[in-house]
């Protein structure tokens, strides 16, 4: 059982890298497609930009909406997946606790 235990956590572990690695290559192909000729700045000049672009107070608004937003999907995701369990808990007992139209 605990070589189970270990083979899962690893796998979780090798899912995780790969969706962080997916994560950082396609939010860099974000980044230079919207930065004209994007090869003609180094990393540190692109960090300078990013890192004084997203202290301003204009970025920080953006920033915590789309946070808000992300709160509030997951939220809704969270909801609906109770209630497609709850759904299928009921249809599991055969109906029972059903509303009757």
């Amino acid at each position: 059982m605990d070589r189970h235990i270990k083979e899962l956590m690893q796998r979780k572990k090798e899912e995780d890298y790969k969706a962080r690695t997916k994560r950082l290559i396609e939010r860099g192909a974000i980044l230079e497609s919207l930065i004209e000729k994007p090869e003609s700045f180094t990393n540190e000049q692109i960090k300078l930009f990013l890192t004084q672009t997203i202290k301003t107070s204009f970025a920080a608004k953006i920033l915590l909406k789309l946070k808000e937003e992300a709160a509030e999907t997951a939220a809704l995701v969270s909801a609906e997946a109770q209630s497609q369990g709850d759904a299928a808990t009921s249809a599991n007992r055969g109906g029972a606790g059903r509303e009757v139209g």
